[in-house]
C-alpha cells in the first residue's frame, strides 16, 4: 500500500493532542476536515478542553458531525484539565466507563 491508500480508508480514532494552535480563538480546527471521513464506529479524544480556543472548536465539531448527520455522544472528564471524547452511538457506552 502506500500513503495516498491509508488516506483513503476510514479513520476509526482520532486523539487531539499538543502545543496551543495559532489561533487562539479557534484550535485545532483541522478535525473538521476528517470528519467526513471517519468510520461507522469511532472515537475521537481531545486533549486540554478547558480552553477557549478547544471550547470553540469543540461548537465548530459538534455542528459538523449534525450536519454530515452523523450520530454521536460526547462526554467530558474533569481533571487538572478536560479532555473531551466523542463516540458514535454504537459504541458511546465506553464514555460511561471514564
Amino acid at each position: 500500500k502506500t500513503i495516498t491508500d491509508y488516506y483513503r480508508q476510514p479513520v476509526d480514532l482520532v486523539i487531539i493532542d499538543g502545543p496551543i494552535g495559532v489561533d487562539k480563538n479557534y484550535s485545532r480546527t483541522d478535525i473538521l476536515g476528517l470528519c467526513d471521513k471517519l468510520a461507522k464506529t469511532f472515537v475521537i479524544i481531545i486533549d486540554d478542553t478547558n480552553r477557549d480556543g478547544e471550547q470553540n472548536m469543540l461548537i465548530l465539531l459538534r455542528r459538523k458531525l449534525e450536519s454530515l448527520n452523523i450520530k454521536f455522544n460526547d462526554w467530558t472528564v474533569n481533571g487538572i484539565k478536560q479532555q473531551t471524547i466523542f463516540a458514535s452511538n454504537s459504541i458511546s457506552d465506553i464514555l460511561w466507563a471514564i
